[in-house]
């Protein structure tokens, strides 16, 4: 047990008071107080947060608040506005768990059933496995080209691309590509 302070009780005596178990209480600590704010930002190393009330949780259900981590949470929102700030971009930024999570992200934004996309033929194996395997189920026409060849590009274009794609440097050759 730990030692006990004039005022509070500890280990098993303030388990039992607060009526949670040690192991809980344990791992249910309190926020700093506000009257200390932390110099920089902290991390919210956390996967749920709690509404104070129903106001709070109703709230959460119209955007304002935080829920779920993966949805939305403290810590990534901070690093979005940090960088769409640095990079003057007015609409915001998005934070993903993964460059993979980015990419199909955006890729499925933009694509659509009859599209067609220039791609090349050697890149990171989750997205050529996106563009061989994922595309052609949802509709998405792919030509895959050497990842350096400009003019391969541009030959390959249709009537209905949209979407070219190159790796800046490509994975795993580390071929540059001239932008």
């Amino acid at each position: 047990q730990a030692m006990a302070s004039a005022n509070k009780p500890t280990g098993v005596a303030a388990a039992s008071r607060s009526g949670l178990e040690f192991g809980s209480l344990a791992v249910t600590r309190k926020n700093p107080p506000p009257d200390q704010p932390p110099l920089v930002a902290p991390i919210y190393a956390t996967s749920v947060f709690c509404p104070r009330d129903f106001e709070d949780a109703a709230k959460v259900q119209t955007g304002e608040g935080f829920l779920y981590s993966r949805w939305e949470n403290p810590t990534t929102n901070l690093v979005a506005d940090s960088i769409a700030e640095l990079e003057g971009a007015a609409g915001g930024a998005l934070m993903y768990a993964s460059g993979m999570t980015a990419i199909s992200s955006c890729l499925l934004t933009f694509l659509c059933k009859g599209d067609h996309v220039v791609a090349p033929d050697m890149c990171y194996s989750a997205c050529m496995s996106f563009f061989t395997e994922m595309c052609p189920r949802i509709g998405v026409d792919v030509t895959l080209v050497k990842p350096c060849d400009i003019d391969a590009y541009r030959k390959a274009i249709k009537p209905n691309t949209v979407l070219l794609y190159g790796e800046t440097m490509t994975n795993p050759t580390v071929e540059m590509l001239d932008l």
